[in-house]
């Protein structure tokens, strides 16, 4: 009977080596991945008192529009025609990504806080070619 001679350091270095090859390979796509582009809305800097920031949205909608100033009922739950604009969003200086922050019963908050929630600002409507001009040239 012949004994078999296993060399139990190589053994034990081919998953070494395997698990350092997949690291290698994920630190690239990673890297790779981490060099998107900067994302199509401008975060303004925070001036003043207010404690939250800015963000202009673009928008186009086929939702109907109502006849309103207040920007959270200018359009409607019913389709219409085509519409177009940019809306002005407030983020709070506090805001956790995946979270919407807006008022809670629980918390007896009873209206929208630009400093403690997400709120519409301001709705801008504009024609298409306006729009276009505007998403194009930032």
């Amino acid at each position: 009977m012949a004994v078999k001679h296993v060399d139990l350091k190589r053994k034990q270095a081919l998953p070494t080596v395997a698990k350092l090859v997949v690291t290698i390979a994920l630190l690239a796509i990673f890297t790779i991945l981490g060099c998107a582009p900067a994302p199509p809305y401008k975060i303004e800097p925070v001036v003043g008192k207010e404690n939250y920031a800015r963000i202009k949205v673009f928008f186009a909608t086929d939702r109907n529009r109502r006849n309103t100033n207040q920007p959270s009922d200018i359009f409607g739950i019913d389709r219409g025609d085509l519409s177009y604009g940019t809306c002005e969003v407030s983020i709070p200086r506090a805001h956790r990504i995946g979270v919407l922050e807006s008022p809670s019963i629980v918390k007896l908050e009873f209206r929208e806080d630009p400093i403690r929630h997400v709120v519409l600002l301001d709705v801008s409507l504009q024609d298409k070619k306006k729009w276009v001009f505007s998403l194009v040239s930032g």
